[in-house]
């Protein structure tokens, strides 16, 4: 059987869409980071394939960022995937489109590691939206509906979440 490579690279968007959804259903964070780094692992090679060197290049630097944070979130840690982003994009870059992942890489890595809960959804919620004009602007229709479907899930816990904080400060509990 011949598969073609946009078809191919479609599977491997959707293998990146399961382990991204896997990861909503765990709790246990090192599993939750397992999962996101074998999505963006799954998505690099979907872009490598369709020959998109710089969303290729970042996310593969996403999923080893997410392999990493499962043993340190030391500052060290932080500066070497900024580093390591800006240098991939100055490297690969090629086209104003390709400021997309050059700039969800810089924010999904300064919201991993330094923002609160609330924060971090806002930003990769962001990112989400970027991620899915990108996409289609590729034209990996797979891909633009993963993105759509994790910003639609991320407002929702949002919301949820944001709910409940409000509820346990309206009874003096604090924050979480």
């Amino acid at each position: 059987m011949h598969f073609s490579h946009f078809f191919l690279s479609q599977l491997l968007a959707a293998i990146a869409f399961l382990f991204g959804g896997l990861s909503f259903q765990l709790s246990e964070r090192k599993n939750v980071l397992l999962c996101w780094s074998a999505s963006a692992v799954s998505n690099s090679l979907h872009f490598a394939i369709l020959g998109q060197l710089t969303p290729s290049v970042t996310t593969a630097i996403t999923g080893s960022r997410f392999l990493l944070a499962r043993r340190s979130s030391s500052l060290w840690i932080y500066f070497f995937f900024i580093w390591a982003s800006l240098t991939a994009g100055y490297l690969t870059y090629r086209e104003p489109l390709n400021l997309i992942p050059i700039g969800t890489s810089l924010v999904g890595t300064t919201a991993v590691f330094f923002g609160s809960n609330a924060t971090l959804r806002l930003c990769l919620g962001f990112c989400s939206i970027l991620w899915c004009y990108h996409n289609i602007a590729v034209g990996s229709p797979v891909a633009a509906v993963m993105e759509c479907v994790f910003l639609t899930s991320n407002a929702v816990g949002f919301f949820r979440l944001r709910k409940r904080w409000i509820r346990i400060r309206e009874v003096g509990g604090g924050a979480t």
